[in-house]
C-alpha cells in the first residue's frame, strides 16, 4: 500500500469513530419523564394510606396528596431551575415550598450534581445506556406536615428518546 494510502487510511480510522459518536450523541430528542416521577409520587404516597392524585398541570406535572390535616403538593422539577418560581407562586397557597435531592431537604435546590446527572444521563441514554435519576423534588407543604427523607429518596424521573 502507498504511503497516502496509509495515511489517509490512518486519519478515516481516526476521526470516524469520533464522528460516529458526535453523530449519534447530537440527533436524538431526549426527554425527561416528569410525567412518571408525579405519578410515582403520588403511587408512593397512596401505598401509605395517602389521598394522591397526578395532575398535569401546563406548566409542570404534580401530585396533590393528603392525609389528616396536611395537604401539599410535590413535582419533580428540571435541575435547571426554569420552573422553581412558577412552582412557588402557583403552590403557595399549600404552604412554603422546600426542595428535596438526594438525602435531604434544602431552601435552595441543588443545582450542580443535578445537573450533571441530568446531562450525563441524557447522552448516554441514545447509546442504550440508562437509569432512572433521582430528580429535584418541590414540596409546598404547610405547617401540620411532617416532612421525612424516606418518603422521598425512592422518587426516580426516567427519560425516553423522543417527546413525552
Amino acid at each position: 500500500m502507498r504511503r497516502g494510502a496509509q495515511v489517509s487510511l490512518l486519519v478515516l480510522l481516526l476521526v470516524a469513530p469520533g464522528l460516529l459518536v458526535k453523530a449519534a450523541w447530537s440527533y436524538h430528542d431526549v426527554a425527561t419523564d416528569y410525567r412518571g416521577g408525579a405519578q410515582s409520587i403520588a403511587r408512593s404516597f397512596a401505598a401509605r394510606g395517602w389521598s394522591a392524585e397526578t395532575v398535569n398541570d401546563d406548566s409542570f406535572p404534580y401530585a396533590r396528596l393528603a392525609n389528616g390535616d396536611c395537604t401539599m403538593v410535590a413535582a419533580p422539577l428540571s435541575p435547571n431551575g426554569a420552573l422553581d418560581t412558577r412552582f412557588t407562586m402557583q403552590m403557595r397557597e399549600y404552604g412554603p415550598v422546600t426542595y428535596f435531592y438526594r438525602d435531604g431537604f434544602q431552601a435552595i435546590p441543588s443545582r450542580v450534581a443535578p445537573s450533571l446527572s441530568d446531562y450525563l444521563h441524557r447522552k448516554l441514554r441514545p447509546f442504550g445506556i440508562a437509569w432512572d435519576i433521582q430528580p429535584i423534588i418541590a414540596i409546598a407543604a404547610g405547617p401540620r406536615c411532617r416532612l421525612s427523607p424516606a418518603d422521598w429518596r425512592a422518587i426516580r424521573v426516567g427519560t425516553t428518546i423522543g417527546a413525552v
